[in-house]
């Protein structure tokens, strides 16, 4: 069922149902975000909102369209998803030939492209067609998350609806109704930059724990070992690469804690709770302008790499530059 409400997409949720209520709904929408930010999810609703016939807001849940939509059982409900690794031109035909017949039982035939930046060139001429003349009741939205990759003759034919990060209280309050511990769903919600699907992922993959386990771990060799020794044991930058924006942002979080508890000494606002006693040794042993320079370090690191610096270096310049501010008496 797509729930009535959809944590955090409030200010979103009211613009769609504005333009239902104002009969302003156009021919094409594309919803663009990266991975995991919820656009299929948003795009369903959007559908099940269009289609419901209630006068009020919509989707009211109860009329005839909002349960066959519930029940996946709309017969003016079509989602187009990718087979293998691609949209095929033979599944937008298949598109095209249905959308020559009006509506069973509304106003509106919905067409949902999900992951619509892999469409094959052939398939995105062969949707260019409809959106070039499509028929009054047609509504198509697209999902994507890599805008780039559609044609620019697609796109302008496109109302374009951007899907906003959330804040990190509404990913923990969509953690904790799948059962997650506040705690964790909080270190999850701020490794997940703002992307819901991607803090769900992270909750339940194994390894990530492991590889957070191993970052954390990392820290106490950073702050004590020489500088030799710290750029012979960078191997968990190394053999983690795809992962090293998640090992950076576990880094930035955990030095986060340590400032922001040797400043209030508020165990509260601390993110990693299950590592109070390290942050507690931590932001006793290191001033606060150390911390402060050691995050510096990793945000500086993280634009380095946005621009495709030498990945190697920059993580070797970085570690430097964190163990050479911040080196604890033992």
């Amino acid at each position: 069922m797509i729930h009535s409400k959809l944590i955090g997409q409030s200010s979103l949720l009211d613009r769609l149902n504005g333009i239902i209520s104002g009969g302003r709904i156009a021919h094409a929408y594309l919803l663009k975000g990266p991975k995991g930010i919820g656009k299929t999810t948003i795009g369903k609703k959007f559908a099940k909102m269009i289609l419901c016939s209630s006068k009020a807001k919509r989707p009211c849940n109860i009329c005839q369209s909002c349960i066959q939509f519930d029940t996946a059982n709309h017969p003016d409900y079509k989602y187009v998803g990718p087979v293998g690794q691609s949209i095929r031109i033979d599944q937008i035909r298949e598109l095209r030939q249905d959308i020559a017949i009006k509506p069973y039982q509304g106003r509106y035939k919905i067409y949902l492209i999900d992951d619509s930046h892999i469409m094959t060139q052939q398939a995105q001429n062969a949707l260019l067609k409809t959106l070039e003349e499509p028929p009054s009741f047609v509504v198509i939205i697209l999902c994507t998350d890599n805008i780039h990759a559609l044609l620019p003759t697609i796109t302008s034919r496109c109302q374009s609806i951007p899907i906003r990060h959330l804040a990190s209280r509404y990913i923990v309050e969509i953690l904790k109704k799948r059962n997650i511990d506040e705690d964790k769903a909080r270190v999850y919600a701020q490794i997940s930059a703002g992307i819901a699907g991607r803090a769900i992922d992270i909750s339940m993959d194994e390894e990530f724990k492991t590889l957070r386990e191993k970052t954390l771990d990392y820290i106490g060799d950073l702050f004590s070992k020489p500088d030799v020794q710290i750029l012979k044991d960078i191997d968990l930058f190394i053999s983690n690469r795809e992962n090293i924006w998640t090992i950076m942002e576990l880094l930035a979080l955990f030095m986060r804690d340590v400032l922001v508890y040797s400043e209030t000494l508020d165990n509260h606002l601390i993110i990693n709770t299950d590592k109070l006693s390290e942050i507690y040794r931590y932001s006793e042993e290191i001033s606060r302008e150390q911390i402060k320079g050691a995050i510096e370090s990793i945000k500086a690191a993280q634009r380095m790499l946005k621009s495709n610096a030498n990945f190697q270096l920059t993580i070797e310049n970085m570690l430097l530059s964190i163990s050479g501010g911040v080196k604890l008496c033992i």
